[in-house]
């Protein structure tokens, strides 16, 4: 299922931009994604939070759907964001693709992409989601009571 944004140039920029993740524990071997440069689609950032001084807000499932905060570069065009998952044993990785529908716009947009997860997904123990600028994921669930 896509999610479909809505265009809405928002007020100022960004600033001092830092992205928390989560770790996993040590001697973990946290999935990762295929090696295909193009599996995120079109550049995008995942956010823990809008400003330097705003709360945290990492990327969670809520109810059988992923809500994350989501930034491009965009304006003038629809774009979609389309999760893909994939689970190996007992850990689910989801990416999340963006198109940017042609957009050649620059201004800096940041919205609440919230996306419904397939089952298989949901009843993994361990759940990651691939961040497009590092190597280690975010860590949306992890079951310790399995190591």
């Amino acid at each position: 299922m896509k999610h479909r944004v809505r265009q809405m140039a928002r007020n100022g920029v960004l600033a001092g931009l830092c992205v928390v993740l989560i770790g996993a524990w040590a001697g973990c071997k946290a999935p990762s994604a295929p090696p295909d440069p193009d599996r995120f689609g079109d550049p995008y950032e995942i956010l823990t939070n809008l400003s330097p001084n705003s709360p945290d807000e990492p990327p969670a499932i809520v109810s059988d759907s992923l809500s994350v905060l989501v930034a491009y570069a965009g304006g003038c065009a629809e774009h979609t964001f389309e999760p893909r998952a994939r689970v190996t044993g007992r850990a689910a990785a989801i990416l999340l693709r963006h198109d940017n529908g042609g957009d050649t716009c620059e201004a800096y947009l940041h919205d609440r992409i919230v996306v419904p997860l397939p089952g298989d997904v949901l009843e993994a123990p361990e759940i990651h989601l691939l961040n497009p600028h590092a190597d280690t994921p975010f860590v949306l669930r992890w079951d310790i009571t399995q190591d």
